[in-house]
């Protein structure tokens, strides 16, 4: 942070510009022996600019951009079925498995879901047309209004026939 590379600049000047010992410096700012030996070195090498705070380095990506579209792919298109698992829904933990299977990639399920989630995608998502799950609703519902029809003695209408 700025505070941080303002404060490094002015302990490096002390020593450098007007010859206060590191340790004196040490000293009054309340900073490390350590970290004061490696500010000199790198402003030796690098100036002024070599005292700046530096972002950390990001961990690098473990699912790609290419390991992203193959999951989009087969929410999309397929079912866990179609690789062996005997159930039509999408789990984060199937998914983190198939990713090690297909790319040798190990990733916990909350990574999985980390990713659709920024790819605005569910793993409980059905690969059923929107024509077929409203068919199979309504049959179900049927079902169901048959049952309740009979349960009650109540006479068939247009609305529950």
């Amino acid at each position: 942070d700025e505070t941080m590379s303002y404060l490094r600049k002015i302990a490096v000047r002390a020593v450098r510009e007007f010859d206060y010992s590191p340790e004196d410096v040490v000293k009054i700012m309340g900073f490390s022996r350590s970290c004061m030996y490696d500010w000199l070195n790198r402003f030796d090498v690098l100036g002024y600019d070599g005292l700046e705070t530096q972002k950390a380095p990001r961990a690098p990506r473990i699912i790609t951009k290419q390991m992203d579209e193959w999951l989009k792919e087969i929410i999309l298109e397929l079912t866990p079925e179609n690789f062996g698992y005997d159930t039509h829904l999408w789990t984060c933990q199937i998914l983190a498995e198939l990713l090690l299977t297909h790319y040798g990639v190990c990733v916990t399920s909350e990574t999985v879901n980390h990713h659709l989630r920024k790819m605005n995608l569910t793993s409980q998502y059905s690969t059923k047309p929107l024509k077929k799950r409203l068919h199979s609703a309504l049959n179900s519902l049927q079902k169901r209004t048959d049952r309740i029809i009979s349960f009650f003695h109540l006479p068939k209408t247009q609305y529950a026939s």
